[in-house]
């Protein structure tokens, strides 16, 4: 159900960013004077989403690394996401 949900979602940022980059080049051809604030809307938004998206990650730990086969009765954080949290703390 998850995986749905995380699959209808990346679908539909794809179409978002597809419509921005049109939208933008529509408002190039006609010469509006929107087009600025369509360019940089179009390049910083996924930059921000995708720096928001890592920060994530480092402060959570990677989970992807807890549903290896073979990781259960380790600690649910794994060694080595408390190694990336003592690192990024120091």
């Amino acid at each position: 159900m998850m995986k749905k949900f995380q699959r209808l979602l990346a679908m539909a940022g794809v179409v978002i960013l597809f419509a921005m980059v049109i939208l933008t080049l529509i408002l190039a051809i006609i010469g509006s004077p929107y087009f600025k604030a369509s360019m940089y809307a179009t390049l910083t938004l996924p930059l921000l989403m995708y720096a928001f998206l890592f920060i994530y990650r480092l402060m959570k730990g990677s989970s992807e690394e807890d549903r290896k086969p073979g990781s259960e009765g380790k600690d649910p954080k794994g060694q080595k996401g408390q190694e990336k949290t003592d690192n990024f703390c120091n």
